[in-house]
C-alpha cells in the first residue's frame, strides 16, 4: 500500500515509519508539550458537584381545558421547554442573593446576570430526565459550588412554577375572551331569531299559552317543556314556524353551553392551581465532588499522540531540506544514483580537513570510496563537482577526493572555476602547511600553454584557479579555449576534478559540464533544497547533460540557525557579486569566504 507525499514522490508505510523514527525527538517534544498543557488544565479544573430534585408537573392541557375530566399526558416536552428557558434561569437567579457565593478569585456571582456566556453555560448545565409513563421529572445541575447548585435548583423550581402559572393564566385569559365573544355572538343570533318568530306569529295570528321568552328560558335552564304546551305553541301544521322554533332551540342550547363553559373558566381562573409538586427535595448526589481528571488526562494523552504524529508528517511534508538518504533517493530515483554518503566528521572538521587529521575515520573512508568510484568510472577521468548553492562543502569535498587519490600515487589536477577563490585558497594553504604533503601538492597558476611542463614535477596533486573577474570567468568557461584545455590535461592526469559553478549560475555550470564526462552534484544535508534539486535534475535532463551521480554530504552535521543565516547572507552577497551589482572589497570577500 502506498500513499502520496507529493505529486513527484511516492512513500510507503515503511518509509512513514522511518520518518517517524527520524523525527522521534520532535514527536516526543510535541507530545510532552500537549500533555503538560493538559496537566495544567486539569490542575485548574474544579471538582464538579451534582444537585438533583424530582418534581411532578401537571400538563398545561389539563390545566387549561374547559371540562373537568383529566387525561393522562405522558409527553411533557412543551412544559419542559420553559424549564431551560433563559428567562426562567434569569428569574431564578434574581430570586437568589448572588453576593453570598464567590469564585476562586473572590468575585461574586453577580456577573451571571450580566455575562451572557456564563448564563448560557449555566443553562446548558441543567439536565432534565422525564420518568417514563409518568409526569415526574428529575432535574440535575453539575456545578463547582455545591451550595450554589442546591440553592439554584430550589430557586429554579420556584421560578419555573411562576413561569408556568403565568403561561397558563395567559392561555385561560385568551380563551375566556374568545369564548365570551362567541357567547355574545350567539346571544345576538338568538335575539334576531326570536324577533323573526314573533313577526311571523303576528302575521298568521297564532297565539300560544307558552310565550317565546318562557320557552327560551326553559331551554337555557335545561328544563323540559310540557309536551302539550310545545305542540300548542309550535303549531305543527305550519312548517315555517316549526323550522324557526327548531333554530331557536339549537341556538338557545348552544348559548347555554357557552355560559356553562364561561362559568368553569371563571372558577378555574379564580382558584389557585397546583402546577408543580415536589416529590424529592433538592440534595447533593456526590458530597465529595467528582473530578474527571483521569478522563481528561486520557483524552489529553490520546490527542497529544495523534497531534504529535500528524505534526511529524506535516513537518516532513513542508520541509524543503534534504536531511537523509531516503529523501535524496526518492528525488533522484530513475534519474541518477547516490555515489556516496559522507558521514559527520570530527569536531575539528570545520577548521581542518578530515582526511588529513583523521585518515582512519569513517568520513575519510567515505572520501576514499568516492575517489575510487570516480577514478574507475567507465574510463572517465574528467568530472565537474557542483552544488545547488554555496555552503554545501563542495570545495571541501573536491579537495578531499583529490588528496585521497594523490596519497595513493595518482596524478590529479584540481581546477577551481568558482567565485570562491579566497575560500579555496584558504583550503589549499591548509594542505600545503602539512609537512608530509609539501612534495605531494603543488599550487600552480592557471596557464593555457604550460600544462605540458608539469610532466617533470614530482608532485601528484596540482591545484589551480581561474582567477578572472565574474564576467571574464563566465566568458572563458563558454569559450573553445576552455574545452581544448580540459581535453589536453585529461591525457596527462589520472583524474581531473573541476570545482564547478553552482546551480545558481546554471549557464556556467553547463559550460563546465560539456567539457567533462559527467557532473557530480554535492548536496549538503539541511542546506540543500528539495525543490532546487528536482529543478536542477530536470534542467540537466532537458539540456542532455549526463549526471554522473549525487553525493550526500553530512560532514559538518546539521547547521545551527546562526550558521544557516550566515549561509543565506553569503549566498545573497555572492549572487550580487556575480551579477555585477557591486564590487566587494578584498577584506569583505575574505570575511564572506570564511563563513
Amino acid at each position: 500500500m502506498k500513499e502520496t507525499l507529493n505529486k513527484n514522490e511516492n512513500i510507503s508505510i515503511s518509509e512513514l515509519f522511518r520518518i517517524f523514527l527520524k523525527n522521534i525527538i520532535f514527536f516526543f517534544f510535541v507530545f510532552c508539550l500537549i500533555v503538560v498543557v493538559c496537566l495544567l488544565y486539569i490542575g485548574i479544573n474544579d471538582r464538579s458537584y451534582t444537585a438533583t430534585t424530582t418534581i411532578s408537573i401537571e400538563s398545561i392541557h389539563n390545566l387549561t381545558k374547559s371540562y373537568d375530566s383529566k387525561i393522562e399526558v405522558r409527553n411533557l416536552t412543551r412544559e419542559l421547554q420553559f424549564l431551560t428557558n433563559r428567562n426562567t434561569v434569569q428569574a431564578a437567579l434574581k430570586l437568589m442573593d448572588l453576593s453570598v457565593y464567590t469564585h476562586k478569585d473572590r468575585t461574586d456571582y453577580q456577573n451571571l446576570l450580566i455575562d451572557i456566556k456564563q448564563l448560557n453555560n449555566l443553562t446548558r448545565a441543567i439536565k432534565t430526565y422525564p420518568i417514563e409513563n409518568s409526569n415526574l421529572v428529575a432535574i440535575t445541575l453539575d456545578h463547582g459550588d455545591p451550595l450554589f447548585a442546591q440553592d439554584f435548583l430550589n430557586a429554579l423550581v420556584a421560578s419555573y412554577e411562576a413561569t408556568l402559572l403565568e403561561h397558563i393564566a395567559h392561555i385561560l385569559e385568551q380563551e375566556f375572551i374568545s369564548l365570551n365573544a362567541t357567547k355574545r355572538e350567539a346571544d345576538e343570533n338568538l335575539t334576531k331569531t326570536i324577533l323573526e318568530l314573533e313577526e311571523i306569529k303576528q302575521q298568521i295570528g297564532i297565539e300560544s299559552d307558552l310565550s317565546t321568552e318562557k320557552m327560551v328560558a326553559s331551554i337555557i335552564n335545561q328544563s323540559q317543556l310540557d309536551e302539550g304546551a310545545s305542540l300548542t305553541y309550535l303549531g305543527l301544521s305550519n312548517p315555517e314556524l316549526l323550522e324557526i322554533v327548531n333554530t331557536i332551540n339549537k341556538e338557545a342550547s348552544l348559548l347555554a353551553e357557552y355560559r356553562i363553559q364561561l362559568n368553569i373558566l371563571e372558577s378555574r381562573m379564580s382558584i389557585p392551581m397546583d402546577v408543580i409538586t415536589t416529590i424529592k427535595a433538592v440534595e447533593l448526589i456526590n458530597e465529595e465532588g467528582v473530578s474527571n481528571s483521569s478522563f481528561l488526562f486520557l483524552i489529553g494523552v490520546l490527542f497529544a499522540a495523534v497531534f504529535a504524529l500528524l505534526s511529524v508528517f506535516l513537518v516532513e511534508y513542508l520541509s524543503d531540506f534534504i536531511d537523509d538518504k531516503e529523501v535524496l533517493q526518492r528525488i533522484i530515483r530513475g534519474e541518477s544514483k547516490l555515489l556516496s554518503i559522507i558521514p559527520k566528521g570530527h569536531k575539528d572538521s570545520s577548521t581542518e580537513l578530515e582526511i588529513l587529521m583523521h585518515p582512519e575515520s569513517m568520513t575519510s573512508i567515505a572520501y576514499d570510496q568516492l575517489a575510487g568510484i570516480l577514478l574507475y568510472s567507465d574510463e572517465k577521468n574528467v568530472f565537474s563537482i557542483s552544488s545547488l548553492g554555496y555552503g554545501e562543502g563542495t570545495s571541501y569535498t573536491t579537495l578531499s577526493i583529490a588528496l585521497s587519490l594523490a596519497k595513493r600515487g595518482k596524478r590529479i589536477l584540481l581546477i577551481n572555476t568558482t567565485y570562491e577563490i579566497t575560500r579555496c585558497q584558504r583550503l589549499y594553504t591548509k594542505i600545503l602547511a602539512h609537512e608530509d604533503l609539501k612534495d605531494v601538492v603543488q599550487e600552480i597558476p592557471f596557464d593555457l600553454e604550460r600544462f605540458s611542463n608539469l610532466n617533470g614535477s614530482l608532485a601528484r596533486l596540482f591545484v589551480t584557479s581561474i582567477d578572472l573577474a565574474p564576467n571574464g570567468l563566465s566568458q572563458f568557461l563558454h569559450s573553445q579555449q576552455f574545452i581544448d584545455y580540459t581535453r589536453n590535461v585529461s591525457s596527462i592526469f589520472d583524474l581531473v576534478l573541476i570545482a564547478g559553478p553552482t546551480f545558481r549560475t546554471f549557464s556556467d555550470m553547463l559550460a563546465v559540464a560539456r567539457t567533462t564526462e559527467g557532473v557530480v552534484l554535492n548536496v549538503g544535508t539541511f542546506v540543500g533544497s528539495r525543490k532546487q534539486l528536482k529543478y536542477c535534475i530536470g534542467m540537466l535532463r532537458l539540456c542532455n547533460t549526463h549526471l554522473q551521480g549525487v553525493i550526500l554530504n553530512n560532514i559538518c552535521g546539521k547547521p545551527s540557525r546562526k550558521e544557516l543565516k550566515a549561509i543565506n547572507v553569503y549566498n545573497k552577497n555572492m549572487q550580487e557579486f556575480i551579477a555585477g551589482k557591486h564590487f566587494l572589497e578584498v577584506e569583505q570577500l575574505k570575511k564572506l569566504s570564511s563563513l
